[in-house]
């Protein structure tokens, strides 16, 4: 019995993460300090930008917490393939109105060009990751981790990620403003009839595609007249991006299969596209709003003969 196991065994493919994409920063958790300068190796960043803790005593789980006034807190230079898809993922927390923030600085042959990849993020009190995909614009290029908030909160981050492709599941981006930039009040009630608000079970939860964020408006026309706990996603015009103000809640009630309902004016990415056809499939309602929104994206087509 025990000979014919080895064999199997020897006979049996390498079970090595072959298709797990490759990391392409070095010391993406900030563990490794082996010239003992008190740094993270691979980043280059100084004691006046960070501090490099340990999380718990002896535990060799470190972070770096960001200095008061410190704006850039490490870099790092990166090598990318053009037009290849990466995906960036992003542990953090802050505190006091800190703001995270990783920026893509790059060039064809120096980095010189500048590309927000996660920006403004009002990350929470306890760790949580942030993630993001984007094509590589050019071969040369540099990583910028951030507070964004400069003069005001902490940053902290315990791991910056970037592997090459993108997953097979949906990335909704977390959509934030700088607090000048934030409404003061809820927005103005228009004249309209309650005819569907208040519902006797309670708000239908709602997954919103829309254009643009200047398409909100007709939104809030809709939950005025009807009772909808929505998170409201931003696509695009081609459904290339994938935006929301409420993009933790909105990734989690999508992989969780919490939506009721799936309201469809827009294009979107075969990823959202994806989860939301297997949701239908369990039962969740579509409304697809034919235009901008794409029926054929979740319905297969089929044609009329002549003598139908």
């Amino acid at each position: 019995m025990l000979k014919a196991l080895v064999l199997l065994l020897a006979l049996a493919p390498p079970c090595f993460a072959q298709d797990v994409p490759t990391e392409r920063l070095q010391n993406p958790g900030f563990d490794r300090d082996a010239d003992g300068d008190g740094l993270p190796d691979g980043w280059s960043t100084d004691e006046g930008r960070i501090q490099w803790h340990e999380k718990m005593f002896m535990g060799k789980d470190y972070e770096i917490i960001s200095r008061p006034g410190a704006y850039v807190l490490a870099t790092q230079d990166v090598d990318l393939e053009k037009g290849q898809k990466y995906t960036l993922t992003l542990k953090c927390k802050s505190d006091a109105g800190g703001l995270a923030g990783v920026l893509l600085l790059h060039g064809e042959d120096r980095p010189h060009r500048e590309m927000p990849l996660l920006w403004n993020v009002q990350a929470a009190g306890e760790y949580e990751e942030y993630v993001t995909s984007f094509e590589a614009p050019n071969p040369v290029a540099c990583v910028y981790i951030y507070n964004v908030a400069r003069t005001k909160g902490t940053v902290y981050y315990d791991r910056v990620s970037l592997r090459e492709g993108e997953p097979d599941y949906p990335i909704i981006n977390q959509f934030s403003l700088k607090e000048i930039d934030r409404p003061l009040t809820e927005p103005l009630p228009s004249r309209h009839i309650d005819w569907a608000s208040p519902l006797a079970g309670g708000p239908i939860k709602a997954f919103v595609t829309i254009r643009n964020f200047r398409c909100l408006r007709q939104l809030i026309e809709l939950t005025q007249r009807i009772d909808l706990d929505y998170d409201a996603v931003e696509t695009g015009y081609t459904g290339d991006v994938c935006n929301s103000m409420t993009g933790r809640r909105a990734m989690k009630r999508l992989q969780d299969g919490e939506y009721e309902v799936f309201i469809v004016p827009s294009r979107v990415g075969e990823a959202v596209a994806k989860s939301i056809r297997e949701q239908v499939a369990r039962g969740a309602g579509l409304v697809v709003v034919e235009g901008f929104g794409r029926s054929s994206t979740f319905v297969e087509g089929h044609p009329v003969g002549d003598d139908a």
